[in-house]
């Protein structure tokens, strides 16, 4: 018997050993998983306005730089694929960019522009205005791209949707049903109030808004208690700079959006 307990000992030893996690690669920035045909990690630099593709071993596979007009700045990336939106073999991602229109020191609105962009710099689609957007695929195996426009020059705003029809082939972004939706929140930047608008799926009836500083650091959380609405967060008490913000609902969280606080 006490032969019997000391191999159960040194068994479970083993498989304990054998279980243990380990630390393949610690990254500066954060990083996210893509599938592109195959695996790849990427991360966004939201202040050089880059875009950086790993392979799973952690070496670089490809940096793609982001030609930002004056006064644009980088807002998203998503939908890094291949053969998706054109027949080639480069890499293709969709990019939202925004700026600040002044109208008096006080007062101004944002504009938008979604973008899908080659890794070698190409623009494939330019839609003005356009922000939120997603991929579905027909029952008809044709896959679409739906783009939400904003128009926040004129009170109330205007929005509208484009829908592309993508590239019949054998490649389909394979998206699930998304479980949360963010469109852009405005104004951003702001010193005072900023309007951040959110849908939960069907599935879901409440989360939370969560702030974190750009260390990941918890500033702000705010329950939700509707499937839709909009979250009007003061920042008259938070500390000037850069946040980012997502939906979190149970063990579920959204991308990550940035919002600036002058």
């Amino acid at each position: 018997m006490k032969r019997f307990y000391i191999l159960l000992t040194i068994t479970f030893s083993m498989l304990t050993m054998h279980a243990q996690l380990t630390l393949e690669n610690a990254y500066p920035e954060s990083v996210a998983f893509a599938y592109l045909e195959g695996e790849y990690y990427y991360s966004v630099d939201f202040i050089n306005n880059t875009c950086a593709i790993y392979n799973l071993d952690h070496t670089l596979k490809t940096m793609v730089n982001f030609d930002l007009a004056t006064e644009w700045y980088l807002y998203d990336v998503a939908f890094i694929s291949k053969k998706v939106f054109n027949d080639d073999e480069l890499i293709e991602m969709m990019v939202v960019n925004y700026k600040y229109v002044a109208i008096t020191d006080t007062t101004g609105y944002y504009e938008y522009e979604t973008r899908v962009i080659s890794e070698n710099g190409s623009i494939l689609l330019d839609v003005p205005g356009g922000g939120y957007s997603d991929i579905y695929n027909t029952n008809e195996g044709k896959s679409k791209l739906m783009v939400q426009t904003y128009d926040f020059s004129v009170s109330p705003p205007v929005y509208g949707t484009n829908v592309y029809n993508l590239p019949d082939n054998d490649a389909s972004f394979n998206a699930e049903t998304p479980s949360f939706i963010l469109p852009p929140a405005y104004p951003n930047p702001s010193g005072s109030f900023i309007n951040i608008p959110y849908q939960l799926n069907e599935y879901m009836n409440e989360g939370a808004l969560v702030i974190t500083n750009m260390n990941g650091q918890e500033k702000k959380r705010q329950r939700i208690h509707e499937k839709s609405g909009m979250i009007i967060l003061n920042s008259n008490n938070m500390t000037p700079g850069q946040y980012l913000y997502f939906i979190q609902s149970g063990k579920l969280m959204s991308g990550s959006k940035k919002i600036i606080v002058k």
